[in-house]
């Protein structure tokens, strides 16, 4: 069974509880730090891929739009060359113009693409610039695939609906470029707004898993702090007893549980004062000292020996006061047995007792008065009985 004064200690712990113990601190602290990591690393991962989102808008459909749009512009050019050779010859090239015309076809159509249509259609004209080159787009096909043969004025036709595709897709493509421009800013725009609420949030994580450990580490110390000082107002330094507060935890809480009362003993050290004249303090607080250590060995787990002044101590015993006389007077045997010191010879230590039944921790008071009684009384027959001793030995 463990006194009173040991459970207020920490219990004994396996391997596992003492390392955290002994670090929780850095457990804790190490705990936090590997979460902030984990934070940075996925913000960091946040921002790669936020990246390359950004490269992947700026260059994807918009660049393919202004490519395509390029291309019409270099086949129309090199359609209008072929067709204005084909005038000298047109038996020899019309193979030629005919093939050539094929790509311009498949190239003029890529007008309709999303990308570029939604650049040259007005919201305020039915006509756009889309439609108009689809309209000589057909206009050039109704010519190659309805004429046998290519002669001049189907090539002069050509040359002209060729050249008019051609200053319109000239004149256009300008809005194609400027359309590019303004949307690749517009997504370097969002995407610097993207990186930028990213990267206060990395910061943030960096605070949390800077200003986390910290925070775990000042609480536990305060928590160490903590139950240092509470142990320490529980325990009496000296004797290893309870304290005043220790003796009030206990009667509140183990004490207060018991069915069928208590016994409540009060003792006192006896001719302190003359021990403290004749050998000095040092020798009086031994005396206390010892007084603790013997009613420490006589009482059980439940029970709560406490030093509440001086010389002074409260006993609360889980026994009838019958029981709890017995076990203060084995109390008295350990002191004898103490008498003897190594740096002041042998010590007189004696305690008086005086023990009162607690039905219910509501009468402790009275419980406690009735105890202080008896213990003065023991104590005042044993000055009598020393005195009596006294003078029969000076007569004698």
């Amino acid at each position: 069974m463990k006194h009173f004064h040991e459970r207020l200690a920490p219990p004994k712990a396996t391997s596992l509880q003492k390392i955290w113990r002994n670090f929780p601190g850095l457990i804790m602290g190490l705990s936090a730090f590997i979460v902030g990591l984990l934070l940075v690393i996925s913000f960091a991962t946040r921002i790669g891929s936020v990246q390359r989102e950004v490269d992947a808008l700026v260059s994807a459909d918009r660049d393919q739009g202004l490519w395509a749009a390029t291309q019409i512009q270099v086949e129309l050019l090199e359609f209008q060359r072929l067709v204005q050779t084909a005038k000298f010859l047109p038996k020899a090239f019309e193979d030629d113009v005919r093939t050539d015309f094929d790509i311009v076809y498949s190239r003029m159509s890529q007008v309709m693409d999303p990308n570029l249509a939604s650049v040259f259609r007005a919201e305020d004209d039915a006509s756009s610039i889309p439609d108009d080159m689809i309209a000589l787009r057909d206009g050039m096909a109704e010519i190659v695939d309805t004429s046998d043969s290519l002669e001049l004025r189907e090539l002069n036709e050509l040359l002209s609906l060729a050249a008019e595709a051609n200053d319109l897709w000239k004149q256009s493509i300008g809005l194609v470029l400027q359309e590019t421009r303004e949307y690749k800013i517009s997504v370097r725009q969002r995407a610097a707004e993207t990186l930028r609420s990213v990267k206060q949030v990395l910061w943030v994580a960096i605070a949390t898993a800077v200003a986390l450990p910290v925070l775990v580490i000042v609480m536990l110390l305060f928590r160490a702090q903590y139950r240092k000082t509470r142990r320490h107002t529980l325990i009496d330094t000296l004797t290893g007893c309870a304290s005043r507060l220790g003796l009030q935890e206990a009667l509140s809480g183990t004490f207060r549980r018991l069915n069928g009362g208590f016994s409540v003993a009060v003792a006192d050290v006896n001719n302190l004062k003359e021990i403290n004249d004749q050998y000095g303090h040092q020798a009086g607080d031994l005396v206390i000292q010892s007084v603790g250590i013997a009613l420490r060995k006589i009482t059980r787990g439940i029970d709560c020996p406490a030093r509440i002044g001086g010389d002074e101590f409260i006993i609360l015993l889980d026994a009838s006061p019958e029981q709890s006389e017995l076990i203060l007077r084995r109390a008295q045997e350990f002191l004898e047995q103490m008498s003897e010191t190594e740096d002041f010879g042998i010590l007189p230590m004696q305690i008086s007792f005086g023990v009162a039944q607690c039905d219910d921790p509501a009468t402790f008071d009275d419980a406690l008065s009735l105890a202080d009684q008896r213990m003065y009384r023991q104590k005042t027959a044993e000055k009598a009985r020393q005195t009596s001793f006294s003078t029969a030995s000076i007569k004698g």
